[in-house]
């Protein structure tokens, strides 16, 4: 069986390719193709810069319950703006995003030779604009149907698995553990599937539970930043004037050079707090943070 992993969509988009007989592994992030930085657009490039990669039985995602409406339009935009603009480098990405008319720019080059465009553009619209939005199923499906059209498979052969399962799985699957019983895997990220933190007990590659859940909660217009350990990485990354998603790690080991300030310590240890088996960070504290 020959199996095609990726997030679909999001920041360091990849894929990860297993061939079950051939016993063959292959994994390859979008910026090695691209050579855009943390690339968030589609698989698409790396798709049709390995061809084997259509030559598959599955395609499975690493969201299960995600909301897929925005991203929905963030996969065609990306997709657009390479088409059209051809970036070859972050900066570049960066500076086309800022174009006062980008997206008339994209509107006179493919509305009339893109039906896709035409389709991706009147969802766009209804969406954004108008605010009436589709639900969650027409979203993921939609989602679906341009990686059937992509990788060449039928609705049937694409799963979505829970994102942190793909985690622990992942690190359970690949330890020196994988063949015993009672292995705990710990999860922590910014947000998979509305939580940022999951705990897991594997007894085989097929037998496991979910024995607790952290919930990032909603803080302002459905946002979920900052009621997570990931995301005040995150704010603290950018109030460093450093890049989101990229120089969490420097922020870490610049910490190992700083020296404490009590008063502000003591704050941040009490915004998080255990209910039951959950960990939970304040909606209000984190707000005054990012204030």
């Amino acid at each position: 069986m020959k199996i095609l992993g990726t997030k679909f969509y999001g920041h360091d988009n990849s894929v990860f390719y297993l061939d079950t007989e051939k016993k063959e592994i292959f994994a390859v992030s979008n910026e090695r193709i691209t050579r855009i930085k943390h690339d968030r657009a589609s698989v698409r490039k790396t798709v049709e810069a390995y061809p084997f990669l259509k030559e598959v039985d599955w395609v499975i995602s690493g969201y299960e319950k995600q909301d897929n409406r925005k991203y929905y339009s963030d996969l065609y935009w990306y997709d657009f703006i390479y088409q059209v603009c051809q970036p070859k480098y972050i900066k570049e990405l960066v500076a086309i995003q800022k174009k006062p008319f980008l997206g008339l720019q994209l509107f006179s080059k493919l509305f009339l030779s893109s039906k896709e465009y035409r389709r991706w553009l009147w969802d766009y619209f209804l969406y954004k604009k108008l605010k009436l939005s589709f639900d969650f199923n027409k979203a993921r499906s939609k989602i679906d149907l341009y990686y059937q059209n992509l990788i060449g498979v039928s609705s049937t052969q694409i799963d979505h698995k829970d994102h942190h399962l793909c985690h622990a799985m992942s690190a359970y699957a690949f330890s020196p553990f994988s063949n015993e019983e009672g292995i705990l895997s710990f999860t922590i990220d910014g947000i998979g599937d509305d939580a940022f933190s999951k705990l897991y007990r594997f007894d085989s590659l097929n037998e496991y539970e979910c024995l607790a859940t952290s919930v990032s909660d909603p803080i302002e217009n459905g946002r979920h930043d900052g009621t997570s350990i990931g995301f005040i990485y995150n704010d603290f990354t950018s109030a460093m004037d450093l890049i989101p998603n990229s120089d969490e790690g420097k922020v870490e080991a610049l910490a190992a050079y700083a020296k404490a300030d009590p008063e502000f310590l003591n704050y941040m240890k009490e915004i998080g707090f255990i209910r039951r088996v959950e960990y939970k960070v304040g909606c209000r504290d984190v707000k005054t943070i990012i204030q």
